[in-house]
């Protein structure tokens, strides 16, 4: 028995207590937790797994991914629809809501409870399934499958640490590309394209990239701009990688930092490594948000640090834990986090960085590995920050493994 079908197992067994006899499946993140297999992120077609609480699920595929599925998922009962024909067929909405229907015929799923995905599924299905099956009532099951995925395995910390490791060639590819005049776009289509070369398939790159006055929101999609001397460049890059995420920040100038930029820089990096060094098992989400933001508070810049301290990585690139200030949730190990604090002054610019934290039994291991150099020679940078103790992520941490 594979992990996606213990995994399975594990959900049939909470759909006994839960007392729902079938679930409908239709998160692409959620398939591929379940089933194994992970659709293509450029031009995948729906996909949806039908689990009943005590037989083996049904998939639903496009007709060109079956032999896909069936090599990857451990699941046998597949069934397809037409993608692409030059019959004429009804419409892959249509079909699709066809199979779920004679899905939930074949496994006697006439009445009661059916777990839903309730932000995540077709109104066109829920409609076909109310008017075929009048005495079903829909419960939502997405928190079910969060709350398992918030702790990571080791096979799933080996996976998010190969897609950081992508946002750190991100970051990498990023410093050496910048020249004078060149768009945000240019600079980003550089980076996805080398991406996508070094791993030999399409991949999604996602987040901010921004140059200059772009910063002071926080970040944005490139764009247009030009990049011009002595702006902050912001480059929020998410990669994923089999399924799994990745999500580092680093913001640099392209030039000579001002005293001022220089403050603030130092500001947002001491806040990061208070950030760090709170990781533990058993500390509060809530407890690492408070320490950074009364820190950045206490330096005069609280108006200025409007969102959230950090997020979990995983099968999405923004998941639970949430650190912010309402979250009472206690870290434990094999948790995987970010922590990314920042100051965004108008008609200034904008500086966040972020780094990407497993929680271990001893307390964190940062998982990112790009330097932290905001302006000059990155290795000067490191050189100095090492010999300053300025930075957590090149000095001797207690409880990092």
């Amino acid at each position: 028995m594979n992990i996606y079908e213990k995994r399975t197992r594990i959900v049939q067994e909470k759909m006994s207590r839960l007392g729902l006899p079938c679930i409908l499946i239709t998160r692409p993140e959620h398939i591929f937790y379940l089933s194994g297999y992970c659709a293509s992120p450029v031009g995948a077609q729906p996909v949806i797994l039908i689990i009943p609480q005590n037989r083996d699920p049904i998939m639903i595929v496009a007709e060109h991914e079956e032999g896909g599925a069936k090599e990857k998922t451990w699941i046998e009962n597949i069934k397809t629809y037409a993608y692409y024909t030059i019959l004429k067929k009804p419409g892959i909405t249509q079909q699709i809501a066809e199979l779920i229907l004679a899905a939930l015929k074949e496994l006697e799923v006439a009445r009661g409870s059916l777990g839903i995905e309730e932000t995540h599924i077709s109104f066109a299905f829920t409609e076909a399934i109310r008017n075929e099956f009048p005495l079903v009532n829909f419960k939502n099951f997405s928190h079910v499958l969060e709350e398992m995925r918030i702790v990571k395995s080791k096979d799933e910390i080996e996976a998010i640490k190969k897609a950081v490791g992508f946002c750190d060639l991100c970051q990498k590819i990023a410093r050496e590309s910048l020249t004078e005049g060149m768009s945000e776009i240019e600079l980003f289509t550089k980076i996805k394209s080398a991406l996508e070369i070094k791993a030999g398939e399409r991949i999604s790159v996602e987040g901010d990239l921004v140059f200059g006055e772009g910063t002071e929101g926080g970040g944005d999609l490139p764009g247009k701009r030009k990049l011009q001397k002595n702006d902050f460049v912001m480059t929020d890059l998410c990669v994923r990688i089999n399924g799994y995420w990745g999500d580092t920040t680093r913001t640099i100038v392209f030039g000579d930092a001002s005293k001022k930029q220089k403050k603030i820089y130092q500001v947002v990096l001491e806040a990061l490594n208070i950030g760090i060094e709170a990781i533990r098992p058993g500390i509060k989400a809530s407890e690492i948000d408070k320490r950074v933001r009364d820190f950045i508070i206490s330096k005069g810049y609280g108006e200025y640090f409007g969102h959230h301290t950090g997020h979990g990585i995983g099968l999405t690139h923004f998941e639970a834990p949430m650190i912010v200030p309402y979250n009472e949730t206690e870290l434990k190990e094999g948790m995987v986090i970010t922590i990314e604090p920042g100051i965004y002054i108008p008609n200034q610019g904008g500086i966040r960085l972020e780094e990407d934290i497993v929680v271990t039994e001893a307390g964190r291991k940062i998982i990112s590995k790009h330097s932290l150099g905001f302006e000059g020679e990155h290795k000067k940078v490191r050189k100095l920050q090492r010999k300053d103790n300025l930075n957590l992520r090149f000095t001797d941490r207690g409880g990092d493994e």
